[in-house]
């Protein structure tokens, strides 16, 4: 591992006059998994107390030092089978009867206990965590017990990532508690989410987790010796302490809650500084992920500028020498599946981040790391196109579409897939270049770009259709997304098969690595399929978003058919977007970063009667709201101070849209969806 993040807290307020102690508890937790190599047994910390640095003084002092001269005790209380790899993220053993009393004291003994062994290591770099801390986020009373044959089952009202606190009472010592926890109600524990307490005896006992947590809604607990009480338990869901930024509301109540559903699937998932897979069988920072909840969820709903600057640098830092980039971080797994959309993640998401933020020095951080990828993925090439680099598992395309497709590394489907993103991360490169004035790069990559596109034409469209690959959804958009042909005639060709193979498949034909691209377009692209994606937001039938609410999910699944193993997945959160940007219509102007200037474009959606919608952009709150009154619509925007507004408004019989430029409070328009 090439970093390692510190934490500072202020404990100026719990010092007394007089003696005081440092006590930490500590287990292997994140470190225990196999990316950290010879690491990865180990129990370890490094504290430092340091006074401050105020106006005048001098420079921070360092009071305390962790070092052989502090005491450490081995308890049998510490976690077990705390693992962080597939299916085996485990529980915690917890045996009250080891506990020490008032050993966290200053007046405590400690004479008896070991001294530490000191590790060395290779120098990484050590900086500070400069992203939100993990925090309790939401609490809850479970809504029903139930007795079942393994014992019993607490219920909570949803899916949740964090802890249960358990308080048990007339058990013996010796007695063990089994703590099960799952996501769905037909499974007892899934996923190893296992615990086990051993009783001291006493009169009440608690347990709660320490260095782990589980994910899920139903916990079960064998072994207790009578039924507990709903005030026994409280569920405290842990998060990334992200503030939200964005509001939405509309007349439609289905949309409203797609839209929360949405930004509780990216929560349940992003406990702990970067968004996962899942948070009970893969907690594992997957690139697709990153790609697809920066910019459908976590950009536009949430304080996340420092979060995905953090997130940036996780995967510069787990690059390869020879540029490959693996498919998850912070913690790599270099023999993993995924592709090119999941390892260009860092890319993508500094560039996004540089869209809404304007801050510069994301872009400059990632240019040498996108250097190096870019610079593989063209040492992988055959007759002008990309292959499968490290073998068909390394190279999927669009994965768990409706009907569980998944496009794997040995299909055409896949080669076209990913050609497509290498196009996208040489156009995003093309633009990264130019801001920083990188000009002969610029050079470089356009020349690669037009020999790939040319490639990709002659070797998977049908230029007299306009048809790409197959014609799907994501395949035809992606051709637009990518802006792979400069033809006019063959673009117009490519949009008409896109609107045909929405009618002939009236849902979202999309996975998780499909979905970046395929809402990316329809969601910036609102004059074209936005009434289209309305109408499909409005059903509840298979697939859709509608149907995992009418089947009653409280976190997104795994797959579209909903009776799969994992409940919290983020297969295809990032929808949320698409009500902030497109039904809201506020959405950030690529060619002017930072929100100084951006665009409102809202979707009318038939059978809204309103929509209001607000993003805390960097020059303050921008507003949004749009209402039907009889004939015609009222449209309200707020501006911040210093910021302009392009307000484009839909035409009525299909021209070209409308273009307000603000400045103006009021403004009439003729001829329009409205007035």
């Amino acid at each position: 591992f090439k970093r390692i993040p510190c934490v500072t807290y202020d404990v100026s307020r719990l010092l007394k006059n007089g003696d005081n102690v440092i006590a930490v508890w500590t287990a292997s937790g994140w470190a225990s998994n196999k990316g950290f190599g010879k690491f990865n047994k180990l129990s370890c910390f490094r504290a430092r107390l340091s006074t401050v640095n105020t106006a005048g003084s001098d420079a921070p002092k360092a009071l305390v030092n962790s070092d052989t001269s502090w005491k450490c005790y081995v308890s049998s209380s510490e976690g077990t089978e705390l693992m962080t790899q597939w299916n085996k993220n485990g529980g915690e053993r917890l045996d009250a009867r080891a506990d020490v009393p008032d050993w966290n004291t200053v007046g405590f003994d400690d004479s008896q206990w070991d001294t530490p062994k000191t590790l060395t290591i290779e120098p990484p770099i050590t900086s500070v965590a400069n992203v939100q801390p993990t925090k309790i986020i939401e609490t809850y009373k479970p809504v029903a017990i139930h007795e079942i044959k393994e014992g019993y089952r607490v219920e909570f009202a949803k899916n949740f990532t964090g802890w249960v606190n358990a308080d048990f009472r007339g058990l013996q010592s010796g007695d063990t508690v089994t703590i099960m926890t799952s996501d769905d109600k037909t499974i007892v524990c899934n996923f190893n989410q296992r615990s086990f307490y051993i009783a001291a005896g006493k009169e009440k006992e608690t347990f709660r987790y320490r260095f782990n947590y589980a994910a899920g809604r139903f916990v079960t607990f064998a072994g207790l010796k009578q039924k507990p009480a709903l005030d026994d338990f409280t569920g405290y869901a842990l998060g990334t302490d992200l503030k939200r930024t964005s509001s939405f509301a509309c007349s439609n109540e289905l949309y409203n809650k797609i839209y929360e559903l949405d930004l509780w699937t990216f929560r349940v998932n992003t406990p702990e500084g970067f968004t996962m897979d899942c948070p009970h069988r893969e907690r594992m920072g997957y690139g697709e992920v990153a790609t697809a909840t920066s910019w459908g969820i976590g950009i536009p709903n949430y304080d996340t500028a420092a979060f995905y600057r953090k997130i940036v640098q996780d995967l510069v830092d787990v690059q390869d020498p020879n540029g490959y980039v693996p498919h998850v971080a912070p913690v790599p797994e270099h023999q993993h599946w995924g592709g090119p959309m999941w390892c260009s993640a860092g890319l993508s998401v500094a560039l996004e981040h540089y869209v809404n933020f304007g801050d510069e020095r994301v872009i400059q951080l990632i240019y040498p790391s996108a250097k190096l990828w870019l610079g593989f993925l063209n040492t992988n090439t055959k007759d002008g196109l990309l292959v499968p680099y490290l073998g068909p598992p390394k190279f999927l395309g669009d994965w768990l579409a409706p009907g569980s497709r998944s496009e794997f590394g040995d299909k055409p489907q896949a080669a076209y897939f990913n050609n497509c993103v290498y196009a996208w991360n040489l156009e995003e490169m093309i633009r990264i270049c130019k801001i920083l004035g990188k000009t002969s790069d610029a050079e470089l990559y356009e020349k690669r770009l037009a020999d790939l596109k040319t490639n990709i034409i002659k070797k998977f469209c049908k230029p007299e259709t306009g048809i790409f690959m197959d014609g799907g959804q994501v395949q035809q958009a992606f051709a637009l997304f990518a802006e792979l042909t400069d033809d006019a005639e063959l673009a117009r060709r490519v949009r008409e098969r896109l609107g045909q193979a929405f009618k002939e498949k009236p849902y979202f034909d999309m996975g998780s690595s499909g979905l970046p691209v395929l809402l990316h377009y329809i969601t910036e692209h609102p004059e074209e399929l936005g009434q289209t994606a309305a109408a499909i937001l409005n059903k509840t039938d298979y697939p859709g978003y509608g149907y995992f609410i009418k089947r009653g999910e409280t976190a997104h699944p795994e797959d579209w058919k909903v009776d799969v193993p994992s409940r919290m997945h983020t297969c295809y959160t990032g929808i949320a977007s698409w009500f902030i940007k497109s039904l809201g219509g506020i959405r950030p102007d690529p060619e002017k970063p930072g929100y100084q200037s951006f665009i409102v474009q809202p979707v009318f959606a038939e059978g809204t009667d309103w929509a209001e919608t607000s993003v805390e952009s960097p020059y303050g709150k921008i507003v949004s709201r749009w209402e039907r009154k009889g004939q015609t619509i009222e449209l309200s925007v707020s501006v911040p101070p210093n910021s302009t507004a392009k307000i484009v408004i839909p035409s009525k019989n299909g021209n070209k849209p409308v273009v307000v430029e603000s400045g103006k409070h009021q403004f009439s328009v003729e001829n329009v969806h409205g007035k």
